[in-house]
């Protein structure tokens, strides 16, 4: 496969179409090691396969390189009286297992070509896919020991939330179930427009679902700092004129008249703060002045000033049968410098000319 890989979103018609190239990718993948490949599987995939098929709410996502399949991810709508979350090894919490209409969009199944792999094939696969649900999470089960598969979805955002034993009939004994939030929509509302908050829960998820601001609320689509393209772009409180005004083309005036400089640095350059500023704790965007570095008091007597009259003359006659200024300056609470300073305006000098 040497010619560019399309990824597109298909239907039932698209899967019923393409058949016969899924099942050869899906046997290339899943009957080697780590996988296990049971006898009558064949036959089982096809049943399961068609019955998915049937299901309104089946999506598939495909890619090609011309005529020739390089990948596939497809699934369907969890329902409320769904069996997935029968038979976990170890208690799951009741918020995860709970099951309602539109909440859970399960990735059955999901393999890219050898030929094309770690070339970003997988990733648009799954982006493609999960960005066209409407639900509010994803879920999959993958093989315990698929350590690799395991951890692209991990590195994708998915989390592992429990291992389930999987009927006899099943071709694997076990498999951890993962779950990957899809909704932004949901969470920025429930967040009631705390933007700091907001842009914690979504940003991690853009690159798995591409929302539009079409989908979220004003104030969440302001607090996480969406264009209409999904992308990122600074949000309105890191705007400023001055800041506006480097990026304007030259000639342009700015929002207060200004006009740029040829160098494009701007007609007027933005004050630097007077003390450094630090982000609040409470949320993005709340910029908060941080503490002002410590002065020394200009009332704080110096170290000369701290000594009597007669603290100076002891010092002088303990210099003078030849205590050195170091031991004289640890003695008194003083630097050396200040204990040479007293001795030289005193005129005093010491017998042994080494400390002098």
């Amino acid at each position: 496969m040497t010619s560019a890989v399309t990824v597109s979103l298909g239907a039932a018609a698209t899967a019923r179409r393409l058949f016969e190239p899924i099942y050869r990718l899906y046997y290339e993948t899943f009957s080697k090691p780590p996988y296990q490949w049971p006898e009558g599987e064949e036959e089982q995939y096809r049943r399961r396969f068609e019955r998915l098929m049937g299901d309104p709410t089946f999506g598939i996502a495909v890619a090609q390189c011309g005529d020739e399949l390089a990948g596939f991810a497809y699934g369907y709508t969890l329902r409320p009286g769904t069996k997935w979350w029968e038979g976990f090894v170890t208690p799951v919490p009741p918020e995860v297992t709970t099951e309602w209409e539109g909440r859970t969009f399960a990735l059955i199944d999901f393999a890219v070509d050898e030929s094309v792999r770690g070339k970003g094939v997988g990733r648009r696969l799954h982006d493609t896919l999960l960005g066209s649900r409407h639900e509010e999470r994803a879920t999959l089960a993958v093989e315990p020991q698929a350590h690799e598969a395991r951890g692209i979805y991990e590195h994708w955002g998915w989390q592992v939330v429990g291992r389930l034993r999987g009927p006899a009939t099943d071709f694997a004994p076990e498999f951890d179930i993962m779950v990957l939030p899809l909704s932004l929509k949901a969470q920025a509302v429930s967040l009631g427009g705390r933007c700091g908050a907001v842009h914690a829960v979504a940003a991690p998820l853009l690159s798995a679902a591409r929302v539009t601001t079409a989908q979220l609320p004003t104030g969440a689509v302001h607090a996480i700092g969406l264009s209409d393209s999904g992308l990122r772009e600074p949000p309105p409180w890191a705007a400023s004129p001055q800041r506006d005004l480097r990026h304007r083309p030259y000639g342009e005036a700015g929002p207060g008249g200004e006009t740029p400089h040829p160098q494009g640095c701007g007609g007027k350059r933005p004050r630097r703060p007077r003390w450094p500023v630090q982000r609040s704790p409470q949320g993005v965007g709340m910029a908060v002045p941080a503490q002002r570095p410590l002065r020394r008091n200009p009332r704080q007597p110096r170290g000369r000033e701290r000594l009597t009259s007669a603290d100076i003359a002891s010092l002088i006659e303990s210099f003078q049968p030849g205590t050195s200024k170091r031991e004289l300056a640890q003695r008194y609470g003083i630097s050396e410098s200040t204990v040479k300073r007293l001795l030289h305006a005193r005129g005093a000098r010491g017998e042994d000319k080494r400390f002098a």
